[in-house]
């Protein structure tokens, strides 16, 4: 019995940190958590990418992994981007249940680009941050328009909305709070120049400064 588990040890570590580059597109990818579970028939994969990709090319990724998988009935594979942290959701999805499903739950590049590019015309700016978590990857910008503090949220669907903030300290950092009631949420400026997201049972995220 000892020695079957240790069999099984080394072949789950031998899977472990592969790092492939895709020679049409550059794409990387390294394994960077493998759970089986061969009673369920379910194997589920997290992967670490190098950048941003398309379906063609995550399909290209899930099948080479399917290959040497096929005892599994549904192969579940998890994509996150670099430095992105895996407790708030993968980018994209490739599950084999047991046929094929893609999906890009996060911006895809030509989305990411255009948030990017979000700006505010002929205005104070205050700060600008990207939001990356998976399911609502946006642009934030704080600005100042016509005296009021205003706040710029763009989507990667290209919508956008501007709402109106008041700033006020709190604890040594500057807080932003909406002007009209959002379910008492709230922004604060944290040290690392980051904007937290707060809400009622605490903070719930970090957008990136970038601006």
């Amino acid at each position: 019995m000892k020695k079957s588990i240790v069999i099984m040890s080394i072949a789950l570590l031998s899977v472990v940190n592969i790092v492939v580059a895709d020679t049409a597109s550059g794409v990387k990818y390294d394994i960077i958590k493998e759970t089986p579970n061969t009673k369920l028939s379910k194997d589920n994969l997290e992967i670490r990418l190098s950048k941003r990709t398309d379906e063609r090319v995550l399909k290209e990724i899930a099948s080479a992994l399917r290959k040497n998988r096929k005892q599994y009935d549904r192969l579940w594979i998890f994509y996150f981007l670099k430095d992105m942290p895996t407790d708030t959701g993968a980018w994209a999805i490739t599950h084999y249940t047991p046929n094929l499903e893609v999906s890009i739950l996060g911006a895809t590049e030509a989305e990411d680009k255009a948030l990017d590019a979000v700006s505010v015309n002929g205005e104070v700016v205050i700060g600008k941050w990207r939001d990356t978590r998976p399911m609502g990857e946006n642009t934030m910008i704080i600005f100042k328009k016509a005296g009021k503090l205003m706040l710029k949220t763009a989507f990667k669907d290209g919508s956008s909305m501007e709402e109106e903030l008041r700033e006020k300290k709190e604890a040594g950092k500057v807080r932003y709070d909406y002007t009209e009631s959002n379910h008492g949420e709230y922004f604060v400026l944290e040290n690392n120049k980051n904007l937290g997201m707060y809400g009622r049972d605490g903070k719930f995220g970090e957008a990136k400064h970038v601006k």
